[in-house]
């Protein structure tokens, strides 16, 4: 079992919410195909599922790195408002459905619920970008454990030694120097 809050869990979940994507680009498209797109609004779910999976497989694939991020829960945060469009525009297909019984219009016309699909996965992807993110900093340092039995937790060593640092930054102060005090 993967432990919530390591990488390895984001990604895993975003991975998820990317097939669910995938599927619901090729599901969204047949269907929608299947009465020949007759409104132009329809191509909004297929549109938005392609983005979807656009941005979750850079978020996916491009790592430690903030912007594709941002730009991977901006896509996440439209997603979800296709969602709610599309369920009101599934709900307004059937209310102007011909028919007596709106329990007939509800059943064999488009399907209400199918369009909050997006939205959902929207929100998954959404948690799953969050800790991505929140991730990004837990990355700069490893876990190494403790020498010892019964020790509580590892010790948190950082990637980059601060003597490596110190002496970097020694090494390239005088750039910041006016050329006049370099001896």
């Amino acid at each position: 079992m993967v432990d919530a809050r390591a990488a390895a869990w984001a990604q895993g979940v975003v991975l998820l919410a990317l097939g669910g994507f995938v599927g619901n680009f090729v599901l969204t498209l047949a269907d929608h195909a299947q009465n020949g797109f007759f409104r132009p609004a329809e191509w909004v779910g297929v549109i938005a599922s392609a983005y979807g999976v656009s941005a979750l497989a850079a978020a996916l694939f491009v790592r430690d790195d903030r912007p594709t991020l941002s730009m991977a829960v901006a896509v996440m945060i439209v997603q979800a408002a296709v969602g709610g469009l599309g369920f009101y525009y599934h709900l307004e297909a059937n209310l102007r459905a011909p028919g007596r019984e709106l329990q007939d219009k509800l059943i064999y016309g488009a399907p209400v619920f199918a369009p909050l699909l997006i939205t959902d996965l929207a929100v998954l992807a959404g948690i799953a970008l969050w800790a991505l993110a929140t991730n990004r900093s837990a990355r700069s340092t490893r876990s190494i454990p403790a020498a010892g039995p019964g020790t509580a937790e590892p010790a948190r060593v950082p990637l980059v030694p601060e003597r490596a640092v110190r002496k970097y930054v020694i090494a390239t102060a005088h750039c910041a120097e006016p050329m006049s005090k370099r001896s």
